[in-house]
């Protein structure tokens, strides 16, 4: 499900107009659309992504940091309170079966930062490391599942070590080889894992400057466009369709729609409006698309789409492109990769500017805009500022599952 919401998010953002720029060069038109320009469009100039040797090293030096182990000793002292320490632990029913969740396995924890149910880390306090002990400690009422709430547990835990600082890993070849492994890069020494995170980098910048290219010339032809109209049922079908992934999506999730739509604060009518709006602007682009793809006499081969499909597999985490055509649709497959073609000629015939040069020239256009941007100056005894209103940000599901399995040890977490 996280494949389709992040497909359906592309392609709705890639619908939206954002922005636009330049004066008429190379317009085309037909009975649907005109547009009054689309070579030389004048775009926001993508940053330098020249991967220097500073930002291999910091990236190395990021991934290093997973690797960071614990310095511990075993003191000829019992545990106090302040104390980190390294432990096993497991809790049992008065017939000694191993309760679920409450299972630890080198876990540290801090002494007195009341990270477990209450009592549990007080119950430490006094007694020895390096050996093995128990205590009795009754679950709260109401407390995690019906197996353990307001039970009496016998918990055996073992203090292995006080945790006295952290060992930071050195950039050796084996360690070299166990980073690299996390990036599916085959090394064997250092010097082969910097230059294949270099090249992993440059790749990386490349594709997102692309990527960000591509979204700005499709904004500025976007603005560049007219509707004249829109081709019969074409808007309603692409409505229909987005309509009917927001049904499956709260059907994934064990809802109704209405449900669906109200957690995610809509109701029928504003997401009926709002998937109009994506509509029409899907549509325009599709119509753009047709459009340049015959102005421009681009020709696509049959091997040309395959590969297209092949990167789009990729890209969006689908295993093959049968994955990703059955997920996506044929049809708008297709029409993903058409845009790809169209949005490359119009990147390498666009303008890049610089961001201040493009602020000059809005200003030149429109000389009250920045007075006008300037907020009004505030009375000396003006009132307090209202509080701020607290967002709060929904976790994306995977929409496997509605919740993921809580971690073992989170029974006796607060």
């Amino acid at each position: 499900m996280k494949k389709v919401l992040s497909l359906l998010a592309f392609c709705l953002a890639a619908a939206v107009i954002m922005s636009g720029c330049g004066s008429s060069s190379g317009a085309a038109s037909n009975k649907y659309i005109t547009i009054n320009k689309y070579d030389g469009l004048e775009v926001d100039a993508v940053e330098d992504s020249t991967v220097t040797d500073k930002k291999v090293d910091e990236y190395i030096e990021s991934q290093l940091a997973t690797l960071t182990t614990s310095k511990t000793e075993v003191p000829d002292r019992p545990i106090e309170k302040g104390d980190t320490i390294l432990l096993d632990c497991q809790a049992a029913d008065a017939d000694g079966k191993v309760l679920d969740g409450t299972v630890l396995t080198d876990y540290e924890l801090e002494i007195g930062s009341n990270s477990f149910i209450e009592g549990w880390e007080d119950a430490c306090i006094g007694k020895p490391f390096g050996q093995e002990f128990t205590f009795d400690l009754q679950f709260p009422e109401g407390y995690g599942s019906e197996e353990i709430s307001g039970k009496n547990a016998t918990w055996t835990v073992t203090a292995k070590a006080l945790v006295t600082g952290e060992e930071k890993a050195e950039l050796t070849d084996e360690n070299a080889k166990k980073l690299a492994a996390y990036d599916d890069l085959k090394v064997s020494t250092v010097d082969d894992y910097k230059k294949a995170v270099k090249d992993m980098l440059s790749q990386q910048y490349e594709t997102n400057s692309h990527d960000t290219l591509e979204m700005e010339v499709w904004e500025a032809v976007m603005k560049e466009t007219e509707v004249k109209k829109y081709p019969d049922g074409a808007v309603d079908k692409k409505v229909d369709s987005y309509l009917q992934t927001y049904k499956d999506m709260a059907e994934a999730y064990g809802m109704t729609f209405e449900d669906f739509l109200s957690q995610n604060g809509m109701d029928e009518e504003q997401v009926n409006k709002e998937l109009t709006s994506a509509a029409e602007e899907a549509v325009k682009k599709e119509l753009i698309t047709e459009l340049l793809l015959d102005e421009l006499k681009i020709k696509i081969s049959k091997d040309d789409y395959t590969k297209k499909y092949e990167e789009f597999a990729k890209k969006y985490g689908f295993s093959d492109v049968d994955s990703f055509l059955k997920e996506a649709g044929e049809e708008e497959a297709k029409e993903l990769v058409d845009e790809s073609y169209v949005a490359d000629w119009l990147i390498e015939h666009c303008k890049q500017v610089k961001k201040a040069d493009n602020a000059e020239d809005e200003a030149e256009d429109n000389p009250d805009a920045e007075s006008a941007a300037e907020p009004a100056e505030e009375p000396a005894d003006s009132a307090e500022p209202e509080a701020e209103t607290e967002n709060t940000e929904e976790q994306e599901s995977d929409g496997e599952t509605v919740q993921e399995d809580k971690a073992a040890g989170d029974s006796m977490k607060n």
